[in-house]
């Protein structure tokens, strides 16, 4: 099974195009769920599921002129104040947290348990902020510290069965079983992003 991965970066690497496997549904959070994405106007909704509740969902869209589908996610963000406090809380979660010296079968799990430790550690220091907020933030820094950034949210998907991106600022594509291959609305804003990304695949 793979380490635990705190930090990486990769560069020169442009394309992802992965194999990925039923993830197991996850105990839920007792959050409120996201308001939902605004679909664009003309636009038919199709099918709506969550991936990770209450954090993310997805909305299948179809455009009835062309007939072509959109996969839109639809994922809970954090307030200007919950980034602040993310920032920070990633710069310690990176310098406490130790690899683990052997291999671990679940790196969510054991990056979670740890996660939490440290947040207590600092909470008061960093200022208040409600529990949803401290699920927030946790769940942000779980998926870019050790799941796959971005598309954390595709990976947990079981309908996908393959993910693609040609580069900056360009969509990213699924192939779902469903409906092939279909745009997203996600796109990688920086080649640092899109590089990290890369090399957790």
């Amino acid at each position: 099974m793979p380490k635990l991965r705190l930090k990486e970066s990769l560069a020169g690497l442009k394309k992802i195009k992965i194999n990925i496997n039923f993830k197991k549904k996850e105990k839920q959070m007792p959050i409120p769920p996201p308001p939902p994405k605004p679909i664009p106007r003309g636009l038919k909704i199709i099918e709506k599921y969550p991936l990770y509740e209450p954090f993310s969902h997805v909305v299948i869209v179809q455009n009835p002129k062309t007939g072509e589908h959109q996969y839109i996610l639809d994922e809970l963000q954090l307030d200007p104040l919950e980034r602040g406090v993310y920032d920070r809380i990633l710069e310690i979660l990176l310098a406490e947290i130790e690899s683990p010296k052997e291999e671990i079968l679940d790196p969510r799990k054991f990056f979670a348990e740890s996660a939490k430790k440290i947040v207590d550690k600092y909470r008061i220091s960093l200022g208040w902020l409600p529990d949803v907020s401290w699920y927030k933030i946790l769940y942000h820094a779980e998926r870019d510290l050790v799941g796959f950034g971005k598309i954390d949210p595709l990976m947990r998907d079981p309908n996908i069965e393959d993910i693609s991106c040609d580069g900056v600022n360009k969509p990213v594509y699924v192939w779902h079983r469903n409906y092939e291959s279909i745009e997203t609305n996600l796109q990688f804003p920086a080649d640092e992003i899109l590089d990290n990304t890369v090399v957790k695949l």
